[in-house]
């Protein structure tokens, strides 16, 4: 069966199947990315980071190894059970809501990567762009990494097929209205269907703009390129707090 319900990424992060299927992740591309960031920044050795949707913590392992005090947050219990064998001083994974943050001016710097935004209702989404405000330090960094919408206004429907790990994956792609849809089905037996807010570069603008975030640079891609709307693969502000 479908999953219907507004809670859909609860199930499908819990499982192997998500697992399997986006096991294709460069490290190598986002340690680049990473590293080429904090130099750009100027962020000191010691600084601290919330790792926000940290998945299986391999974003959170690279910083801690780059020398920063991580925590990494996710609202999978699985993912955090996993990631929990590599805990060691400056390095930690709670299971969290990123709705329902608890933190109060503890971090330098808050990273949400690889579209872990826009899974909510239009007033959540803001609430948790309102959380990670909170989360800062005064003039601490946040990194919103989301995919270039302005790429979608043409989006016919697809259906991709894959075999992965002695698995069949059928993959249906569609757009309706402000979202995008993944429809996921594993060996015809178990079906997941991912759904994302499209937030174009003027609504997220605004967004960060309005919940007291002052932007800093807007970056097309991981080898932080210039963002351009019409051909640029992602789109990754980099902010400062300033107020709320």
């Amino acid at each position: 069966m479908i999953e219907q319900n507004n809670e859909w990424f609860k199930s499908w992060f819990d499982s192997d199947y998500y697992h399997i299927l986006y096991a294709h992740r460069d490290e190598k591309e986002a340690e680049v990315f990473l590293s080429n960031l904090i130099q750009k920044l100027k962020i000191k050795q010691g600084s601290s980071i919330l790792d926000l949707g940290c998945g299986r913590g391999r974003h959170a392992r690279l910083l801690n190894k780059m020398g920063f005090d991580v925590t990494g947050v996710d609202i999978s219990i699985r993912n955090i059970e996993y990631c929990r064998k590599y805990e060691k001083s400056g390095l930690k994974f709670i299971e969290g809501d990123m709705r329902q943050l608890p933190f109060r001016n503890e971090f330098d710097i808050v990273f949400l990567m690889f579209t872990s935004f826009g899974y909510f209702s239009e007033k959540e989404n803001e609430g948790v762009i309102r959380n990670i405000n909170l989360s800062l330090r005064s003039g601490g960094y946040f990194v919103l990494d989301y995919f270039n919408t302005g790429l979608l206004r043409v989006y016919p429907e697809e259906v991709v097929e894959k075999k992965l790990h002695g698995h069949h994956y059928s993959i249906k792609k569609f757009k309706v209205l402000h979202h995008i849809y993944k429809e996921i089905s594993i060996d015809g037996r178990y079906t997941f269907c991912e759904k994302v807010r499209l937030y174009n570069y003027s609504e997220l603008l605004n967004l960060l703009d309005q919940n007291g975030f002052k932007i800093e640079n807007v970056f097309g891609d991981y080898d932080l390129r210039t963002f351009e709307e019409e051909t640029s693969p992602r789109l990754i502000f980099v902010t400062s707090k300033v107020s709320l």
